[in-house]
């Protein structure tokens, strides 16, 4: 993904991988993170939005040069990007300060591409699953600290975790939809939380300065 000097020889690749143009393209390329806002090192930053945001937005690119897609040019095409973001984009999650930044930064890149290709066929959906059970997702995530990882294994689904078959479900609906940007969360409060802060940012902030970060690190880690 973060292979710059392969990106066209491999996207040519996957382009034809069927002996025909791909029509929809999945990036789901993600790595989280578990660590203090004040202790991250700025190397992590950086190798955390390379994985997050920059890696899936080359290969975007990199396919529409290939198809010669340009948002001046007159070639069209119907080509779909399914991005899979995170609700750690929309909301602060607490304890993945760069991982955070980086899903708000992929959905900036994509929204702004649906604004300026959208009129040559290129549509984007863009996704933000909440909790989803991923044994090693904590596994490899980064923490505050260059070239280490967070280690932990999730042995068992806990209280908040969507099953990966259904947030598989809930994607695949939204992508044959072509629903432009959806959260899919297994809790109400997820949703409460983005409306609220969307519409009503002081009414969030009493909210979260209530609930305080103690509890937050359980929500963040899906214990509820």
């Amino acid at each position: 993904m973060i292979d710059y000097a392969k990106m066209e020889e491999k996207t040519r690749a996957a382009d034809q991988m069927f002996d025909r143009k791909v029509d929809i393209v999945i990036l789901n390329a993600g790595r989280s993170q578990r660590a203090e806002w004040t202790e991250i090192e700025p190397s992590v930053d950086v190798d955390c939005f390379q994985i997050n945001a920059i890696g899936p937005t080359q290969v975007a690119r990199t396919l529409l040069k290939i198809r010669g897609l340009h948002p001046t040019g007159d070639k069209h095409d119907d080509l779909q990007f399914v991005v899979i973001s995170s609700v750690a984009g929309l909301l602060p999650a607490i304890l993945s300060p760069s991982y955070a930044a980086a899903k708000a930064a992929l959905m900036q890149y994509f929204r702004l591409l649906a604004v300026e290709m959208g009129e040559k066929g290129v549509k984007v959906s863009i996704i933000c699953p909440s909790h989803v059970y991923a044994p090693n997702m904590l596994k490899s995530a980064f923490t505050s600290t260059p070239g280490t990882e967070h280690g932990e294994i999730i042995s068992a689904p806990r209280a908040a975790q969507m099953t990966p078959d259904r947030a598989a479900e809930l994607i695949s609906l939204a992508a044959v939809h072509r629903i432009h940007e959806c959260v899919i969360a297994s809790t109400p409060s997820v949703i409460a939380s983005i409306y609220f802060l969307r519409q009503l940012p002081r009414i969030f902030a009493k909210i979260i300065n209530f609930v305080g970060a103690q509890r937050l690190r359980k929500i963040r880690s899906a214990h509820e």
